[in-house]
């Protein structure tokens, strides 16, 4: 007792202890305690970006998108505040004063580390106002047209990506699309940027090519503008500039511009600004305003992250993409590969063979094998019951026909002995395939029905093969009694009657075989069946019930259903019309084998987002034992009838594969069956 007690901790030292530990908790508390206050004190960090224009142009929105997609304001602890100018509608001295009080009054208590600023308006409304509003901050700018060095000389901290387009690229590409051309007409409104624009391009086009008639639009109004297009002649193309608004006021987006006047135009329109690539327009070199934006946000990047705005030079390049609409490369004649490389063509349609060429081929190679296989066992099988007919001639016909019967046994034996072979070659495409199946995402569910295909396929292979041998055999005897005379009336009938049975028995295997595959082409084709659609639950389900009402009326089985009228999902009719049909000739094959009468009830109801289909009918049920086996691929109790033990396990993939639900089986349903399948809505 003396040693025992002596162990033990008395309550003294054990409150010491816990005073111990607590002392250890407290300092560790004290020493991580900064760490957790400056987290939470750490400021998030104000981004302006002014914008020129109006920000229901898409410009303006590509742009905003960009930022937001290459700045990540949520990961990185930013804060964007957005001004859209609006200068494409008003654009005078005492509207830019207003802003300026605007933007001083406005962010008069918020430190900006980085100004973003698009396009030329929003760039000299800075250069003039930044220091006065803002201080000396870095600003990242976009979409300057017609930028010389000197624009940022006495300015500091400025730097960005200039907006230079492509027009010699763009017409050097119409002109190789359209080779006959003789006459380029331009046209650009006559607003600040759009004069901008033409004296430029007439500056960069003097000495394009002399043998081309190059015109300008005027400054005239829309109508007048689509009358000149109407009546311009064939060996003419159009450039699109910059339009905004003509000379009686009106405007026009930018996305609506370029449909508006390729509409009156019966030559191509091209163009050099990327939203002018709308319905009509052909295409070019285009700049883009997410490109832009983009640029503008990595240099932001650099400068965020403590790169000095001397060590970032003003881009000039990297702000233009070829882009070509293909229903207008069409409607023009035009040649695709006279475009440039790297070319982005829009609305090019893609083929339901390209999309799908590596399942269709599959496909096709399988089913073209299996058919050639089928067509050889048939023909083979008909030549033997034609032989069996002439063998029944008398004993002088044998005599007569000696050799033609034995050139015929002879190529019956080949054709059976190719067509094994053949068979086996299938059996072996079929393991390879399955390998690509599985792989794919697709038929990723069509892997183990593949090897219990090929499972089950040795069986009648391997029966064929068998009688193959055994006719092989027996010909050779028949053959030696014949050619030593010792042939018999009685030895040649039972010769008849062992044929008979071997090609009963073949044909029977033939058949098995041809199930077993028919039923794999099925799976395969539900797999590239995946089109998703809007319907009703009630009508589509009373249709399926409709098209079994041959099988239903072979017993008195009456079908109760439950189904909300209005109930509409947006999912895939294809699939869920497979539930049905399955799990009734289910019931039919097995629930009511040994009677002629019985219930089935169907209920579909919407729970929350999801669809509850619960399936009964009042049959023999399932035994216990057999219950956990039933959706595995090819198990069946009843395979003396011809069921290959397929149905359940389809359903199962099909619920869980194509229509991303869940399907269970309620073992307390007795007697009969009852059968749980959910799935989501949308």
């Amino acid at each position: 007792m003396q040693s025992r007690i002596s162990f033990l901790i008395s309550p003294h030292e054990s409150l010491k202890g816990r005073i111990v530990l607590l002392r250890i908790f407290m300092f560790f508390i004290l020493l991580t305690m900064p760490f957790f206050l400056y987290a939470n004190t750490v400021k998030p960090r104000h981004i302006l970006l002014l914008n020129s224009y109006n920000q229901s142009m898409s410009w303006v929105e590509n742009i905003t998108r960009s930022v937001y997609d290459t700045l990540e304001p949520a990961k990185n602890n930013l804060v964007i505040h957005i001004e859209n100018m609006d200068t494409k509608r008003i654009y005078d001295k005492k509207y830019l004063l207003q802003l300026k009080k605007l933007y001083k009054n406005k962010y008069k208590n918020i430190n900006f580390e980085l100004i973003l600023s698009s396009d030329n308006n929003a760039f000299d409304f800075l250069k003039n106002n930044r220091d006065e509003l803002f201080g000396n901050i870095p600003v990242s700018f976009s979409g300057v047209n017609f930028f010389k060095d000197s624009d940022l000389k006495g300015y500091q901290n400025y730097t960005g990506i200039t907006e230079e387009f492509d027009l010699q690229g763009t017409l050097q590409t119409a002109l190789k699309l359209k080779p006959d051309t003789k006459k380029i007409f331009i046209i650009n409104d006559y607003l600040k940027t759009g004069i901008a624009w033409r004296k430029t391009i007439q500056e960069r086009l003097k000495t394009f090519k002399p043998d081309i008639e190059i015109t300008y639009s005027k400054n005239t109004s829309i109508d007048n503008l689509k009358q000149q297009l109407n009546s311009l002649s064939k060996d003419t193309i159009v450039l699109l500039g910059v339009y905004f608004k003509d000379v009686k006021g009106e405007y026009f987006t930018y996305e609506k511009i370029g449909e508006i006047l390729s509409m009156h135009s019966k030559v191509p329109v091209f163009c050099l600004l990327e939203f002018n690539l709308k319905k009509g327009v052909v295409g070019g070199n285009v700049i883009g305003g997410y490109y832009q934006g983009q640029a503008m946000s990595k240099i932001a990047k650099k400068i965020l992250n403590g790169i000095p705005v001397t060590k970032l030079p003003v881009q000039k390049t990297g702000a233009t993409q070829s882009i070509f609409d293909y229903n207008e490369l069409t409607k023009h004649n035009m040649i695709i590969e006279n475009l440039p490389k790297n070319s982005l063509i829009i609305n090019q349609p893609i083929s339901y063979y390209q999309k799908h060429k590596m399942i269709i081929i599959t496909a096709i190679t399988i089913i073209l094998l299996l058919l050639v296989i089928i067509v050889i066992l048939l023909v083979s099988i008909k030549e033997k019951k034609a032989s069996q007919k002439k063998l029944k001639i008398s004993k002088d016909a044998l005599d007569e026909e000696k050799r033609a019967v034995e050139t015929k046994v002879a190529k019956r034996t080949f054709q059976l002995c190719e067509s094994n072979i053949k068979l086996e070659q299938s059996l072996q495409d079929l393991k390879n395939t399955q390998k690509q199946l599985v792989e794919s995402e697709k038929v990723a569910s069509l892997g183990v029905v593949v090897a219990g295909v090929a499972h089950e396929i040795n069986t009648p292979i391997g029966t064929t093969l068998t009688a193959i041998s055994y006719l092989d055999e027996i010909t050779n005897k028949i053959q030696d009694l014949y050619t030593h005379d010792n042939i018999t009336e009685h030895d040649f009938m039972e010769y008849l009657k062992d044929t008979k049975e071997i090609s009963e028995s073949t044909l029977k295997s033939v058949k098995r075989a041809s199930v077993l595959v028919n039923t794999f082409k099925l799976l395969s084709l539900d797999q590239t069946n995946n089109e998703k659609k809007v319907f009703n639950l009630s009508s589509y389900t009373e249709d399926i019930l409709l098209s079994l009402y041959s099988q239903l009326q072979t017993k008195k089985i009456k079908i109760n259903t439950d189904i909300q009228k209005e109930l509409e999902i947006n999912s895939y009719p294809a699939a869920f019309g497979q539930i049905l049909p399955i799990l009734i000739i289910n019931s039919l094959t097995h629930g009511f084998k040994e009677t002629h009468a019985g219930i089935i009830d169907i209920n579909i109801t919407q729970k929350n987002n999801c669809i509850v289909f619960i399936y009964k009918d009042d049959g023999v049920g399932i035994k216990d034992e057999n219950i956990s086996h039933i959706f595995e691929p090819f198990y069946t109790t009843n395979r003396s009838s011809g069921c290959t033990g397929l149905g359940l396990n389809i359903l199962h993939n099909v619920v869980t594969s194509q229509l991303n639900g869940k399907i269970e089986f309620e073992r307390e349903k007795k007697p009969g069956v009852e059968f749980k399948i959910s799935f989501p809505i949308g």
